[in-house]
């Protein structure tokens, strides 16, 4: 891992302990939980836009385990 590379892993995980970041992610939770039944879709557009929805939060939700696991995998500690 390049220096550059080393400096995003530290920043992140220093966001990631942050209230605000606590505050997002619960609220993410929130969101994934209202878009994650079919039963609010009337038409294709709405189940396509809820799955649009549920992918960026899951990513959202996931960065701190892929970032951990990605510094992991590169010998980062």
């Amino acid at each position: 891992m390049n220096e550059e590379q080393q400096q995003y892993v530290e920043d992140m995980l220093d966001l990631f302990q942050h209230e605000g970041w606590k505050w997002l992610i619960a609220d993410l939770a929130h969101t994934e939980t209202l878009y994650s039944t079919v039963d609010g879709c009337s038409n294709g557009d709405d189940l396509q836009y809820a799955k649009g929805v549920l992918w960026a939060t899951r990513n959202i939700i996931r960065l701190p385990d892929e970032l951990r696991d990605a510094a992991e995998d590169s010998d980062f500690a």
